[in-house]
């Protein structure tokens, strides 16, 4: 390994093989991980107690990953900014929540960063969806199939291709 300077101070915690630092690599694992906590709150037949620990969880982990976006926004604050949009859908504040979406999406494009842009798209029209807003939800749709197919996640196409095609058109 070879020293870096320190970019997070004290949130630096180790240099890995690659050259990034771990910091980087606990934001995605946070990110993925409030995402999931998230659905899971949401999805039908959860029990309080369930949906309780998990948005608890989401919420403590949520101020860590705006302290990173601080840091450093062209790596983190797209992330942020989609665990607030979920966070927002999961509490039904719907409009907040499409706000939200599409600030996320601007960033990850602007940032470079295809795939969560893609999801972030993806999610959007799925909240659109079932708000029973279907032909705002299409363009969504086809920005996530293209973005997830700039990203080479050709299964992940066809995924969306399939079970979406009636919301399509």
């Amino acid at each position: 390994r070879r020293p870096v300077s320190p970019a997070f101070g004290s949130d630096l915690l180790s240099v890995t093989t690659f050259g990034l630092p771990a910091t980087f690599y606990f934001s995605i694992a946070h990110y993925f991980a409030c995402l999931g906590w998230l659905l899971h709150a949401r999805t039908p037949g959860t029990g309080v107690g369930s949906r309780i620990a998990s948005m608890t969880r989401v919420y403590f982990v949520r101020r860590k990953l705006w302290s990173w976006a601080r840091t450093c926004p062209q790596n983190f604050e797209h992330r942020a900014l989609l665990v607030d949009a979920e966070w927002l859908r999961t509490l039904g504040r719907a409009r907040k929540a499409v706000r939200r979406y599409e600030e996320a999406i601007a960033a990850a494009r602007e940032n470079g960063f295809v795939q969560d842009a893609a999801l972030a798209s993806e999610l959007l029209s799925e909240h659109l969806i079932e708000r029973g807003r279907r032909l705002e939800a299409r363009p969504h749709l086809a920005a996530a199939a293209d973005g997830y197919r700039a990203w080479g996640a050709d299964a992940k196409v066809s995924d969306i291709e399939t079970r979406y095609a009636r919301f399509r058109g």
